[in-house]
């Protein structure tokens, strides 16, 4: 009896020794791209052992995983691993990427279960090299027509990191290119630059030249493309837009791209501007920021561009930001945008002057002037469209615009025949706000031909407000010591307007 419970139990414990050695863990990962966040699917990892590097799993299956939109939310793999205290490294690979490493382990008491890895396997873009002499067999095709429609192979321009669209469209053949951003194809004016067959940014194309890196272009077209109105009517009854359309690789199709800028300098100058472009399977949306006290107005892609002499004598400072967010269903039937732009500046100028001519009994003049004004102006649109093809549209733009301001002025002038002869002292102020808002609104059914009366009818209503208030008022104020005599004046100049 003894003999049999002492083999029992010798058996039980080298079963539980047994049990424990084969327990296993399912670890749960993911792979990504280092700076997009995006996933990359068709990367191929493998495990190893992190003491000597030797391959445990050549090839673990990286599955892709959606959203519930059907959007692709991330690349996930998983993989089973023994239960017991062990470190492991991960290795991933894919072209035109870095190889990438994660190292996790496995620590006592995780005997078995799931585990999810805390961070992502991640793959950074493989830099360009320079390369010494090679002989090109082949290139690609860099243009081609299909149908009426000019298409650009972007992947077939090699340009140099950190280049932008701008950079790619003046390398295509065919193209010209202003400092104002309009785009000529073969001596035709681009009437619109457009991301993925959809308006950007109310039509400011500077945004996009200066900011989209080219390596995410996959191609560019060229085409004269279908309005709204011809579409509900069925015929063309306006002329066709000349487009240049941007179209985006798969892998940045869904995600962001974003730019910052921050610079400081001596005397307290700093700078700081900031782009954000973000994609959902309908929706777009933009952010543009900028913040400096170096005379510097503009938005990245504003419109125009800088020159030197027009450049403010005083010391400016500019805080502003724009928004964009432009929803599309899939079947291009229902778009809305919704833009804010807010902009805060302030303007200070200083200026001492001395005049004098060395003349017998010229007078020597100084003077001291001081101004400062202050701006806050805010634009907010909103444009909504439904279109039932060959049925009608509704067509719906609200827009509200808002503008304060304040000024004050100081000035003191003073001249001198050995002694103080003259002193005028002007003091001013100007204050006011605007208003403006309007709602336009179209309505176009669609029409079967009746004789000669044609096949189409629009109906449009225009509602318009605006308010102008200002307040204004100045002192002047003369001394003169010679004659003993001074006069003191005021000027105001108020007015209110309403439309």
């Amino acid at each position: 009896m003894n003999v049999t419970f002492r083999l029992s139990a010798l058996l039980l414990f080298l079963l539980a020794i047994a049990l424990k050695v084969n327990a296993q863990i399912y670890a749960i990962g993911k792979v990504q791209d280092a700076f997009l966040k995006i996933p990359l699917p068709e990367a191929k990892v493998a495990l190893l052992n992190a003491k000597d590097s030797t391959v445990i799993m050549d090839t673990i299956p990286v599955k892709k995983m959606y959203r519930a939109d059907g959007t692709l939310k991330e690349a996930q793999f998983s993989m089973k691993v023994e239960g017991r205290p062990h470190k492991y490294l991960l290795k991933a690979t894919l072209r035109g990427y870095e190889t990438g490493y994660l190292s996790f382990a496995i620590k006592e008491g995780e005997g078995e279960g799931i585990l999810f890895l805390d961070n992502a396997l991640e793959l950074r873009k493989m830099p360009e090299k320079d390369l010494g002499e090679v002989t090109v067999t082949a290139t690609k095709v860099k243009m081609f027509w299909k149908g009426d429609t000019l298409v650009y192979d972007a992947t077939a321009f090699k340009l140099p990191d950190g280049s932008m669209l701008d950079d790619l469209i003046r390398q295509m053949p065919g193209v010209t290119m202003n400092e104002k951003g309009e785009i000529f194809v073969n001596n035709r004016k681009i009437d619109e630059l457009q991301l993925g067959s959809r308006s950007f940014m109310r039509g400011n194309s500077k945004v996009l030249l200066e900011n989209l890196p080219y390596y995410t272009v996959k191609n560019i077209k060229v085409y004269d493309q279908e309005t709204d109105l011809n579409r509900v009517a069925g015929s063309q009854i306006e002329n066709k837009k000349f487009v240049m359309d941007v179209n985006l690789k798969a892998e940045y199709q869904y995600g962001y791209i974003a730019n910052v800028e921050a610079a400081g300098g001596t005397d307290d100058r700093w700078l700081g501007r900031a782009f954000l472009l973000g994609f959902t399977r309908n929706t777009r949306y933009t952010l543009l920021a900028n913040s400096n006290n170096v005379n510097e107005s503009r938005h990245i892609g504003s419109s125009d561009y800088w020159t030197p002499e027009s450049m403010p004598k005083s010391l400016l400072t500019t805080h502003s930001v724009a928004s964009d967010i432009d929803y599309q269903s899939t079947d291009k039937n229902v778009k809305e945008k919704l833009s804010i732009d807010f902009t805060s500046t302030r303007d200070k100028g200083d200026m001492t002057k001395q005049e004098e001519l060395f003349l017998a009994g010229s007078p020597l003049q100084t003077m001291k002037q001081s101004t400062m004004t202050k701006e806050n102006k805010l634009k907010i649109g909103n444009r909504f469209k439904y279109i039932k093809p060959k049925a009608f549209m509704l067509d719906a733009d609200v827009a509200i615009g808002y503008k304060s301001y304040h000024g004050n002025t100081y000035m003191l002038a003073e001249q001198y025949v050995d002694t103080l002869i003259t002193r005028q002292h002007n003091v001013g102020f100007n204050d006011g706000k605007k208003w403006d808002a309007s709602i336009n609104a179209s309505l176009m059914p669609h029409m079967k031909k009746m004789g000669n009366l044609g096949q189409h009818l629009l109906m449009k209503a225009n509602v318009n407000y605006s308010s102008d208030e200002n307040l204004l008022a100045q002192q002047f104020n003369v001394k003169d010591f010679a004659n003993a005599s001074s006069s003191n004046t005021f000027n105001t100049n108020d007015y209110a307007k309403r439309q």
